[in-house]
């Protein structure tokens, strides 16, 4: 087995295997999946519009999952604004189709996005012409430095996350603020569900504990500013399209039949849901 794409320890070990994926656990605490080839950005042929298909994307505004992203990301633009007075350059790593992006330039951000799916990129950049960089974040303009950088549910999906994280940290401006959500191998729910749990897919490659992310932030000039549950916000009809797409033998008939019992007016009501995910702030040194 490969050594250990966080601090290249060969002290490795093998915890199990779900559909055909390796997972393997360093003594340091990471893990991640493996083998696989040793690169800092995921492959783009996974983000298909295929991909996408759980989204409805179809449905405009009435999609579920874009009710429940609205609501999820304007919390956590909220809790951003908490540490950042004023507004000022926004750069979304991994954008998507650009919810985040209408969010954070509705409050009078001036955003920027990088998107590796060409199908999503495309999508965002209907919308802000001229502000999406298909590709990664290396394909930026060096000079270019931003005031806050979000990274949400991304890093999970990168093969070397301490380059990853390096990288945003450089795009900075001196003070400025990195938000990331990912799962968090800390939460109760992994502990409960094993490798049963739903985070464990094959796009996912790399999972920390928050005490390990906290540490490797720290190592790249990053200080921890607030760590926390990423409680994002779900409605019914999300979740039952989650769960066709991903599907679990555990969950997902407890989850079908609860659709079926949830009063129509209700499934498209977004709670808050706990997900196995943290959300991090940090703040450049």
């Amino acid at each position: 087995m490969k050594s250990c794409p966080l601090c290249k320890c060969e002290t490795t070990r093998k915890l199990f295997s779900k559909d055909r994926v390796i997972y393997m656990r360093c003594r340091c605490g990471f893990v991640y999946t493996g083998p696989h080839e040793h690169s800092d950005q995921p492959s783009n042929s996974i983000y298909t519009r295929e991909y996408y298909t759980p989204w409805e994307l179809d449905k405009g505004a009435q999609s579920p999952s874009r009710i429940s992203k609205t609501a999820t990301f304007t919390r956590w633009l909220d809790t951003i604004e908490k540490f950042h007075s004023g507004k000022g350059k926004l750069l979304d790593v991994g954008c998507a189709t650009g919810i985040f992006l209408e969010i954070a330039a509705n409050r009078n951000w001036d955003v920027y996005g990088v998107e590796i799916s060409e199908f999503a990129s495309s999508e965002a950049a209907k919308k802000f012409s001229g502000r999406i960089v298909y590709g990664t974040l290396n394909q930026l303009p060096s000079s270019t430095g931003f005031d806050v950088i979000t990274c949400f549910d991304v890093i999970e999906h990168i093969n070397d996350p301490r380059s990853f994280i390096c990288t945003m940290a450089g795009r900075l401006v001196p003070g400025g603020i990195l938000a990331l959500s990912t799962v968090d191998m800390s939460s109760l729910s992994r502990r409960l569900f094993g490798k049963t749990w739903w985070q464990y897919k094959p796009e996912h490659c790399s999972y920390f504990s928050r005490a390990l992310l906290s540490q490797l932030l720290h190592t790249t000039g990053l200080n921890v500013i607030s760590i926390s549950s990423a409680g994002k916000k779900l409605n019914p009809a999300f979740i039952f399209s989650y769960f066709q797409a991903y599907r679990s033998s555990l969950i997902s008939p407890f989850v079908n039949l609860l659709y079926t019992i949830v009063p129509i007016p209700l499934r498209m009501h977004s709670f808050s849901v706990p997900t196995g995910e943290m959300l991090v702030i940090a703040r450049r040194v």
